[in-house]
């Protein structure tokens, strides 16, 4: 009777470990994927009443819900992403022109000074050429010894 013990709880605990080191196993395969499964169960709670919605107005015909709200899932989270990448593609199309200008012309005036320049304000503030000469003073070191 003491030897099936034994044995049972030797079985037992080699069973349970290899559970064990299954399961980590399976989560350990699964760990890239989680942060999708994640968002894909979000999604998917979010918008089931509406399919269940959207169900019922297509007459109880839930192949036909599905077909919707996958379309609409697709329009909503696929469309503004494709518009964002395609932005970015652009802009990084334009950044070697727009590098190699500010390069060559520098930043430039503040836009301020145009609009008070152009609306006829009392310049209070520098006009465009002493901000360049101010610029230029600075870029040469003579303005970094006259504040010390």
């Amino acid at each position: 009777m003491q030897a099936d013990r034994s044995t049972d709880i030797t079985r037992i605990v080699l069973f349970v470990l290899v559970i064990g080191i299954l399961l980590a196993g399976s989560v350990w395969t699964l760990l890239p994927f989680l942060s999708g499964l994640i968002w894909a169960t979000t999604i998917a709670v979010a918008t089931w009443p509406t399919l269940l919605q959207v169900e019922r107005l297509a007459g109880g015909r839930r192949w036909a819900a599905v077909l919707v709200m996958t379309v609409l899932v697709l329009l909503v989270f696929i469309v503004p992403f494709a518009l964002a990448v395609s932005a970015l593609l652009d802009a990084a199309y334009q950044s070697p022109t727009i590098i190699n200008s500010f390069l060559t012309h520098g930043l430039g005036a503040p836009p301020i000074l145009h609009r008070r320049r152009d609306a006829g304000v009392p310049a209070k503030s520098p006009t465009e050429d002493e901000w360049h000469e101010h610029r230029r003073r600075f870029r040469h070191g003579s303005m970094r010894t006259s504040i010390a």
